[in-house]
Formats: C-alpha cells, structure tokens, sequence
C-alpha cells in the first residue's frame, strides 16, 4: 500500500504541457473511493486491476478482469463474493461469466489496454451487462503530453502512457449523444463517466469497423489538441464527483454538530464550537448557521454547503449539499470508512490524519486543530494569579486524573463541572455549570488551567480546546501525555504523568520571571492568527473553493 500511497502524491503533481486541459488537485483513485460511498453498488466490475488498489474499495459483489494480477491491496474485505478472472477483457466477455452469475452491473471502472480500440470494445461489451441506472468510468482518456497520448509506447520517452484512448470522448460524443459522458478533472489523467446507459442499444456495435478505420490512423495533433481540449472540457470536482445541482453557492454554512437536544445545548461545549464557528463565517461574510441533530437533515434547500464536526454520532451526508467533515476528536460510534462520503476532511491531529491516509488510501485528509474564539478568550491585563483552574465535567467512570493530582499535592484547585458532587470534591467545587463568556476572565486569571483527555484522545493526538482556550489566555496549561502536540505549544503545556511531575510544574509556574510571563503573552497574540476560529474558517472556505464547492 506504500506504492499505492507514492503513486498519489507522485501523480498528484504533474504538470500539464501548454493547451493541455490541467488537472485538479483530487487523485482519481480518491474520487473512486468517494463513489462507492456515495453510489453503493451492488455489483462492481473493473478492467485492469494490477494492484487492486480500485479494487479494495468496492464492498460489494465484485468481478475483476486482468490478464496479470499484482495484487498489493487487500482487495478480499467487506465483499460477499469476489471474481478474479485472469486474462484479456474479450476472453471474459466471450465466457459469459456476468451472464451465468445472472448479475446486472451497477458500477464498472475501465482501465485495460490503452487503445482506443480495445477501450471501446471494452465499453460496448460492458454497457449490455450494466444497469440502465448504473455508471461506467472510463480512465486515462485525458492526456497531460503528446508523447504520452501516441499509440505505440516508447518508455525511453515516457514512464506515463495513456495511448489514444482519448478518442473515446470524441468517438462517444458523435456517435452516441444519447449518453452523459462528464470528464472530471482527476489527477494525473482525467476520469470520464458516462451514465444514460442503454444496453440495449446496437449503434456503437453496428459501426465499430467504421469507427476504427475512421479514427486509428488519426493523431492527437491531427486531431487538434485545442479542439480535444474543448471536447474534453473537465468539470471540476470535489471528492465525491462533480458539483450536485441542488447546491447553492450562495447559500448558508450549515454547521452540524451533535448536541442532542435543544434543552441541553447551552451545557454542551460543542454547541459554543460550533456557534463560535459561526460567528467566525458570518465576519467574513458568509450565512452560517448550527443545526443539533434533531435539525441535522431539515433544510429549505438552499444551503451552501455543510460543515460537520464529528463527534459521538455520525452525520449522514446529504445528497444534494456538498459536505466537509471536521474531526474534532473521535467519537464512539464513529466510522473509518464513513468519511469517503464527504468532499474533504479535516482532521484536528497529525497523528490520526496519518492513520487515515494508511487505513483509507487515497484519501487525503488535511490537518487542523481545535482553536479559540477571540471574542471571548483573551489575555486578562495585570491579573493576580493564584489558583488551579479546571472546568470539565467529571464523567470518566473515576475522578479525572489532573484533579486527583491538584487536591493531593495540596493545591488551590477550583472546580466547575457535573459529577463532582459525590466523594471530597465539595471544597474545591465552585459550580455545575459556567457560562461560556465567563471562561476567558477566569482562565485569564488561573495560576493554570489543567486539562486531561479520554485514551482514545490522548493515543491519537486530539488536543482538548480547553488548551487553545488557556494559552489564548495567556495562561499555562498543565495535562496529561498526549500523541502529539502543535509546533509552540510544548513551551507553555506541561504535559505530567504522576504526581511528582505534577507538584515539579506548579513549582516551574509559581517561579517563572517577567520574560517567561512576556513570552506567554507574546504567543497568545500569535494564537490569533494561528489557531483562532477566524482562521479555520478561513482554511474552511479555501478549501471548499479550491475543490469548487463554493
């Protein structure tokens, strides 16, 4: 799968030579992975598996023909039933296979020998065994060169071969107009779709010996790289195909989030993130609003576009409204897989968006952290600082761990929360709840903010926004052992795995100088440009630019 992840980022980058259509930044294997999400075929079949990276994606009753496979991918998980046929496409057709399993074809990905004869041959035989409502994928029909678009292949020109294989966008459009022939704009080489199947229609079978005495002796530069340019004219795209026609640039951000209810969501800190994401749009211009789960799929239909965070349940995309997910941290009943169904990712860990792009390759997912709101989290000027500050609620199944370690090393502790009733915490509780603009003054006041993480937060690298919170403050933040941390926070987060690291950095806190307090507030400033709300919208909104969803 290390090949398979090389050839993305390797084809990703290529360049496109003058009057070429160019390429976006999507890798065509990320949008097949996105498709199958999105379209959930019962029946996939490709032409050209190699190294079934196609392949592995498909959990579904999957035929695969190749005349020599070289399997990297594990192409076997999540499928019923596998047929892996070893040998030319016309030798499969011509055994009837798809005919015998009386299957009908949903989804098929054509990849085989690049030319143009062999491809349309391949096209013919499959649309007679596809679904009227199914889609066929047509790949490398795109050229970026012309001596990768020749049909003889000469390796000691180019390691990138696509032959005439373009001609099939031509040959499609003229002879059958009846079909929706869409060419995306993949990397490195273009990815054409054609749906409106008949397959019951003999036109291209009748004419195939006109076809091809026609159009083999013709070159790319016979035909007009200009003129091919404004036949293939690419459609941009996001992850999951070209832009749905239900959306509406203009429209709202819908920001989905998983509070559960109306009653609770003032208690919910996800519902302040939210809304501060809000906030951060609506300064630049833009409608947004946030949706708790009972509004989650209630639209008038013209939303822009929606922002999901990721929580503890799973937002299931809506058709018509391109969808960015953000994981802020990784909920229960999260699914890996489920994030093919979304245009882009984000992922508030470097450690985790590691792990996506080797679990899911080709997804691409980009990291951005948690952040701040700096409407209500600021440095407070000239504060006296003495105590301990955590506000959490206390729902670990024990007492969270920083608090053990403030009340036994004797500490001034002060604590906000739900379920610290029960056991020696009466002294040291301060409130159930506190209002969120109230957050910014006490943290700009504490001695230290102490913070601690779930496991699967802390393994994976999710830093808590009560650290973005703290040091936006201008305040230190002692906390658990994390995966990782931001460039900068080290200097300012004490992470302590037992008490006498714990009491060690409260020494440390208590006997810091001026310019120790000078450089806490000095990166508070940087935290507004950096790692503000104001800035993840922003990311947000050139990201969905960038992929043409608004």
């Amino acid at each position: 799968m290390k090949t398979i992840r090389r050839k993305i980022r390797q084809e990703t980058g290529v360049v496109a030579d003058a009057g070429f259509p160019v390429m976006g930044p999507v890798h065509y294997l990320t949008y097949l992975q996105a498709a199958h999400a999105r379209l959930r075929p019962k029946v996939y079949f490709e032409i050209g598996t190699e190294s079934g990276a196609s392949l592995s994606f498909a959990e579904c009753v999957s035929i695969a023909v190749d005349p020599k496979f070289q399997l990297e991918a594990d192409v076997s998980r999540n499928k019923p039933e596998l047929h892996l046929f070893q040998g030319t496409s016309d030798d499969f057709f011509a055994s009837k296979l798809v005919e015998r399993l009386g299957l009908k074809i949903d989804l098929a990905f054509l990849d085989g020998m690049h030319l143009f004869e062999y491809l349309l041959r391949d096209f013919i035989n499959t649309e007679r065994l596809m679904d009227a409502a199914g889609e066929i994928f047509l790949h490398d029909c795109v050229p970026y060169n012309r001596v990768m678009a020749e049909r003889d292949w000469d390796r000691a020109l180019t390691q990138s071969w696509t032959g005439d294989v373009w001609k099939l966008v031509p040959i499609l459009r003229e002879f059958r107009p009846d079909l929706k022939v869409d060419v995306l704009d993949l990397a490195p080489t273009g990815l054409v779709v054609v749906s409106g199947l008949d397959p019951h229609n003999r036109v291209l079978t009748e004419r195939y010996e006109e076809i091809v005495a026609r159009f083999t002796g013709i070159s790319l530069d016979d035909f007009g790289v200009q003129r091919f340019a404004s036949v293939a004219a690419t459609q941009r795209t996001g992850r999951t195909g070209p832009r749905r026609s239900g959306a509406n640039k203009t429209g709202a951000i819908a920001i989905k989030t998983c509070v559960p209810s109306a009653e609770v969501a003032e208690s919910w800190g996800d519902y302040h993130f939210a809304k501060s994401l809000a906030s951060a749009f609506e300064r630049m211009g833009r409608k947004a609003r946030v949706d708790i789960m009972p509004d989650w799929y209630h639209s008038d239909g013209a939303d822009a576009l929606d922002i999901v965070l990721q929580g503890h349940d799973q937002y299931q995309r809506r058709d018509d409204v391109p969808s960015i997910l953000w994981m802020i941290y990784p909920g229960k009943r999260f699914e890996m897989e489920s994030l093919r169904a979304h245009d882009h990712v984000f992922v508030a860990s470097e450690v985790f968006a590691g792990k996506l792009a080797r679990r899911l390759p080709g997804l691409t997912p980009t990291v951005l952290h948690q952040c701040f709101d700096v409407a209500v989290r600021a440095p407070v000027p000239h504060a006296a600082r003495s105590d301990l500050v955590f506000v959490a609620n206390n729902h670990f199944g024990q007492d969270r761990p920083m608090a053990v370690m403030a009340r036994q090393g004797g500490h001034p502790l002060k604590l906000w929360g739900n379920g610290w009733d029960a056991g020696p915490w009466g002294t040291w509780l301060q409130g159930s709840y506190l209002a969120n603009d109230a957050v910014g003054d006490l943290y700009g006041r504490a001695l230290a903010v102490l913070c601690d993480h779930t496991n699967i937060m802390a393994r994976n690298g999710f830093l808590s926004n009560r650290v973005f919170d703290a040091l936006a403050c201008a305040t230190p933040v002692i906390m658990d052992r994390v995966a990782a941390l931001p460039p900068g926070f080290d200097r300012f987060v004490c992470q302590v795995g037992d008490q006498a690291a714990f009491d060690a950095a409260i020494e440390t806190i208590r006997g810091e100088g001026a310019d120790r307090r000078a450089a806490r507030h000095e990166f508070a400033r940087e935290m507004v440009l950096a790692h503000s709300f104001d800035a993840r919208a922003a990311a947000m909104v050139e990201m969905a630019q960038t992929l043409s969803l608004l």
